[in-house]
């Protein structure tokens, strides 16, 4: 999900109050990726001041300890309202929603170092408006000052989580905003919140009484449904599958990016919004019908084509969110229920695009069978939303929606589209700004959308022949390049690379000629024959006092050295003395793993009190430090500006 959440959030979220009982259950069992069971309901649990606080609450609570301060997870909608606004009925609408449900009213101290939950009985919030004086109610003087406030962190341990307010452009326009943590809240949580609002608003300002009905359960309720013991004896064969299916799957898409990635995710980012061409959704919808699949696995198809020919990957893995809601009764409470699966698209094989669409199918529909309770494995992220524009009538008030961002970025790409009523295809690129620059995602949307173009129009063709630029750019770069005089163009790869292509390409000629006797090639080459490009093969003389002498040590010495801030550790220095702790030695392990390849176990790494220490223990499970990646590049000169990393 997008850390912007729009009012109508994904297809699968759309309006289910609306439908009838038997048709949001059917809609609720296959978002939720598995059926809901007999007699497996949620029900009340005693309100006893605390509650435990669910795995996914957990697991955000542990990240912003890491990064503090940070609106990553933060979701906001901002209405704006236009017409006379009665703001004190208004008011006692706010003051209802946040009655109504516990979520909005939670907040997570920490005793001892481990969140609990525990719910307020009221949050009073004031919607005094910020009036936006001269030119800062229009454009992009309103949208700073949207964003302004919706990146401000929330305070976990003692809240609110949940904030709403209001701004006055001018006597006859406002816009509210409404700022809340994902920890308490999902995309579908906010449509139900939205929805809420305006019709307490309504009988509001009509005179009449407006009650919400009162819900059978809330969130602390299905939390501790979750924590029941025959759980994890459910949870068991659904963990195997996805163990089976994401083993060695890729984690990253290894695109071109405009700046070497950083030790520690900023999190920043920011949001790139376009519309694809004329007549893009009406190919697509009918590419899935003859494929007997959705429009949503059509697009995944060509994005994932698009990720794999960047990356030249034959193999891509995208998160995609799914609802999780398996049971009736949780459909309008509010809470952190949305989870992410993590989808491996298979592209190698350059197959036509209607095979490639059917794996997909296959792919999604295997893993939507499966609980989604296995935490995505991927930095790639893919969503179809619906229709995205709100443009309704509430108590004589024209309520349309403000496209604003955090500055934000959970994932490296996150795409986002969504049809309009004309059958136009939009949609946003969320990107993450340490690593890309706002031309390369401009050239990606551009690719993307071609490539579209031409599989939705032709899907029998392989997909690794389709065109990524447009026909006439085409024509322009090859008129260019076979009217050039001079050198040959930069071809994208280093000499290593190259020579790797010819051996294969010539594997059955001879390779070695030594008097009378010739020699063959296989066609590959041993490279791990060959020295370390950084001299990192070298051993330190015995003489040199606590140094590290192995790659290994080198390289958890190095790791220790990054997350503890200190420029040199040596290799028998204790971690936990130089101001080591738990929190530290994960981010230390999730370094290693980076650099290494293979899982060291936490409880290996505290166990292990210097680096030595550590690479003795490792040795054995075939842990080495990884070669360096070299990119090429082409003999152009780079500036630095002061303060740059690039």
């Amino acid at each position: 999900m997008s850390a912007t959440c729009p009012a109508r959030q994904a297809v699968p979220h759309a309006r289910l109050d609306a439908m009838s009982p038997a048709k949001r259950a059917l809609v609720a069992k296959r978002l939720a990726g598995r059926g809901a069971r007999t007699g497996d309901s949620v029900v009340p649990v005693p309100r006893d001041g605390r509650f435990e606080v669910s795995a996914a609450q957990r697991r955000l609570w542990y990240m912003d300890q890491l990064s503090p301060g940070s609106a990553v997870f933060d979701l906001s909608v901002a209405l704006r309202l236009t017409g006379p606004l009665k703001s004190e009925v208004l008011q006692t609408a706010v003051r209802q929603v946040f009655a109504q449900h516990e979520s909005l009213r939670t907040v997570f101290p920490a005793p001892g170092g481990s969140p609990v939950r525990r719910i307020l009985p009221e949050i009073e919030e004031d919607l005094t408006p910020v009036v936006l004086m001269d030119d800062a109610g229009a454009g992009a003087g309103l949208v700073a000052a949207l964003e302004a406030e919706a990146a401000r962190p929330f305070p976990f341990e003692h809240g609110p989580l949940a904030r709403v307010r209001l701004f006055q452009c001018d006597p006859a326009e406002h816009v509210l905003l409404l700022v809340i943590h994902h920890s308490v809240c999902d995309g579908l949580s906010m449509s139900l919140v939205i929805d809420e609002l305006m019709k307490l608003y309504t009988a509001g300002v009509r005179g009449a009484e407006a009650e919400l009905e009162p819900l059978r359960v809330e969130y602390a309720d299905h939390t501790a449904w979750e924590a029941e013991p025959r759980r994890d004896e459910e949870l068991a064969p659904q963990l195997d599958y996805w163990r089976r299916t994401l083993r060695r799957a890729p984690a990253t898409v290894d695109l071109p990016i405009d700046w070497p990635r950083a030790a520690v995710q900023s999190f920043r980012g920011t949001l790139h919004r376009f519309t694809l061409p004329s007549g893009i959704w009406p190919a697509v919808r009918e590419v899935a019908r003859a494929e007997q699949a959705t429009p949503f696995t059509v697009l995944l198809a060509a994005f994932s084509t698009l990720l794999s020919r960047c990356s030249t990957q034959g193999e891509v893995t995208v998160a995609t969110p799914v609802a999780n809601r398996p049971q009736d009764e949780i459909q309008n409470v509010v809470g952190f229920f949305v989870n992410s699966i993590a989808l491996r698209v298979d592209t190698s094989g350059n197959p036509a695009f209607s095979e490639l669409v059917g794996r997909v199918r296959d792919v999604t529909q295997e893993a939507l069978a499966r609980s989604p309770a296995h935490a995505p494995i991927a930095q790639v992220s893919f969503a179809l939303l619906d229709d995205r524009a709100m443009d309704d009538a509430i108590g004589g008030l024209r309520v349309t929606t403000v496209d604003h961002h955090t500055g934000t970025a959970k994932y490296d790409l996150t795409l986002e589209l969504w049809p309009d009523s004309a059958g136009e295809l939009h949609g946003t690129l969320e990107y993450a700004t340490d690593l890309f620059a706002p031309t390369t995602v401009t050239e990606l949307v551009r690719r993307f959308g071609t490539l579209l173009g031409h599989l939705a129009a032709e899907p029998g063709t392989a997909v690794g022949q389709v065109p990524l630029l447009p026909d006439e750019e085409t024509r322009r770069i090859e008129g260019a390049w076979r009217a050039a005089d001079g050198p040959v163009p930069f071809v994208g790869r280093c000499v290593h690379k190259e020579f790797e292509r010819q051996v294969r390409r010539t594997a059955d000629l001879p390779a070695l000629v030594a008097g009378e006797r010739t020699r063959t090639s296989d066609g590959e080459i041993d490279w791990p024959a060959f020295p370390h490009p950084t001299g990192a093969d070298s051993a330190v003389p015995d003489g040199v006092a606590d140094l590290p002498r192995t790659p290994l040590e080198r390289t958890v010495a190095e790791v220790r050295g990054q997350v503890l801030g200190l420029p040199e550790v040596g290799r028998d220095a204790d971690f936990l003395a130089l101001g080591g702790h738990s929190l530290v030695a994960t981010r230390a392990v999730a370094r290693l793993r980076d650099a290494l390849g293979p899982d060291i176990p936490l409880r290996e790494f505290l166990r292990s009190s210097s680096p030595a220490d550590l690479a003795a223990r490792t040795e054995g499970l075939g842990v080495a430090p990884k070669r360096p990646r070299v990119v090429p590049t082409p003999r152009t000169c780079r500036m630095r500006r002061a303060g740059s990393a690039s």
